[in-house]
């Protein structure tokens, strides 16, 4: 009965270790990376600035806007005397309806209206009029101007640069912005290899452990029969404690980490849920390649010319607010008068002016100095480029150096860690043997948990080294785009 009811115990012990393993949910990097980029808010915020620029472009195209313009007045009055005839009162219903267009190829300025004007008076009793009198004036207008910038803003330049300049500012915020969620991207890869890392450096000392724990009950059998010394188990002792403590200490790590990572995952500090990473994604270092990329081709170099872009607009927006505004101007008024009666279909009186406007600024320091500061501003990038150029060649040859070095490095761990497990096997057996010393067996042991942890850090150190390389190429980006 006894057996059975251990047996029993030990079955439901396999079953809950096996549904707590099969409950875990699997996080591959790719779903883990939409997850984030979709759910975190980083990639929201990445996101206003193109969106500020969006709202500036539909605010420069206001240029192209026909402005309509409506008025109303009626006016009473009780005119002063100027002649033998005297107005007793008048009353005037003036409405008037126009509109303006601004060409911006020209800068040309159109504005066309119509103007309808009522006016009834009364007259007091005078010599023309005994008995006073009352009349009605209708006149109707038509009227135009043209007015054509010469100096400054000739030919629309800045009617057409902020529409250029705002275009501009989207394609350099939409490159911003992919380069601002590249760097998102790449933090969501060091996290994920760190996950991994730290869950192998886990199971690394816990089965270091359990080595040392079954080494302990041996030496403890041992002491007891005098076969083994005190030191011997006193040192056997310690390795377990330090690597309990590890253990300890990994398990804490891992359990925030997990908590980060399920935060980036559903956006939700609060979510709870069993997770376990893909390891598919850690492949042989042999498997990557590696290709170069010239600094002229990189988003990078693209956000720096479309910048010095929107500087260049500006310079030549500044050189033309410094000019004086000098407008070439030509008017007329189509004009029809009629007494006591309306009549639309005669306009015989006209008038046609032309004539220049000038608008000369003294001094004029806030235009030189806004141009001044736009100057420094584009030399000052014209650097930075030159500087991008040299240190980006610099960086990616120095990254590919380390990359195809680590490549060794991890080739030779295995070896070493290979080597030290027979070194630790032969110092076993010369053990069982009593033709060697505890002491040996353990620092073996020590030396093959010191390799075991290089070997994962470095493969992950390769990994971080090879995303760096997919970041500074551009490729990072490129391979989760589909997700935005």
């Amino acid at each position: 009965m006894k057996r059975i009811f251990i047996f029993i115990l030990i079955m439901m012990f396999l079953a809950s270790r096996s549904y707590s393993q099969t409950n875990e949910t699997l996080i591959t990097l790719d779903d883990f990376i939409q997850k984030a980029l979709k759910n975190y808010p980083t990639p929201k915020i990445n996101a206003y600035s193109l969106n500020y620029a969006k709202a500036r472009l539909l605010q420069a195209k206001a240029i192209n806007d026909i402005n309509l313009k409506s008025d109303f007045y009626k006016t009473f009055a009780h005119p002063i005397p100027e002649s033998t005839i005297t107005i007793d009162k008048s009353g005037i219903d003036t409405f008037s309806f126009s509109a303006e267009k601004v060409l911006p190829f020209s800068g040309t300025r159109l504005s066309a209206g119509i103007g309808l004007t009522d006016i009834e008076q009364d007259y007091a009793s005078s010599a023309f009029f005994p008995a006073g009198a009352s009349q009605t004036y209708f006149v109707p207008e038509v009227s135009f101007q043209i007015s054509q910038p010469i100096l400054k803003n000739w030919l629309g330049l800045l009617d057409r640069l902020p529409v250029q300049q705002a275009e501009l500012n989207i394609k350099l915020n939409r490159e911003r912005n992919k380069e601002a969620d590249e760097i998102f991207i790449l933090e969501l890869h060091n996290l994920y290899y760190n996950w991994i890392l730290n869950i192998e450096q886990l199971k690394i000392y816990t089965q270091h452990y359990e080595n040392a724990d079954a080494l302990l009950r041996q030496t403890q059998k041992k002491y007891k029969s005098g076969v083994a010394e005190a030191v011997d188990l006193h040192k056997t002792k310690a390795i377990t404690i330090n690597y309990k403590k590890a253990m300890t200490l990994y398990k804490s790590q891992l359990l925030n980490m997990e908590k980060n990572i399920l935060t980036y995952y559903t956006g939700d500090t609060s979510y709870q849920k069993e997770i376990k990473p893909d390891y598919d994604y850690i492949n042989d270092p042999a498997d990557y390649q590696i290709n170069d990329l010239n600094a002229a081709d990189t988003r990078k170099m693209r956000i720096l010319k479309f910048s010095k872009e929107v500087l260049d607009k500006e310079i030549m927006m500044g050189k033309s607010e410094k000019l004086p505004q000098l407008d070439l101007i030509f008017s007329g008024t189509l004009q029809s008068y009629s007494l006591n009666e309306r009549k639309f279909n005669e306009f015989k009186y006209d008038e046609y002016t032309i004539g220049l406007a000038l608008v000369y600024p003294l001094g004029d320091h806030m235009a030189r100095g806004n141009l001044e500061a736009v100057k420094s501003e584009t030399d000052k990038l014209n650097n930075d480029i030159e500087e991008f150029r040299l240190n980006y060649s610099y960086n990616l040859s120095q990254l590919i150096e380390m990359i195809n070095t680590y490549r060794i490095i991890v080739q030779e761990d295995r070896e070493l860690i290979q080597t030290i497990k027979d070194q630790l096997s032969a110092e076993r057996k010369k053990y069982s043997q009593g033709r060697s010393g505890l002491y040996y067996v353990i620092e073996v042991r020590n030396d093959l948990l010191t390799a075991e942890l290089d070997y994962i850090k470095d493969i992950m150190q390769f990994k971080n080294l090879y995303v760096q390389y997919l970041d500074i190429t551009d490729k990072l980006y490129a391979q989760h785009v589909k997700y935005r």
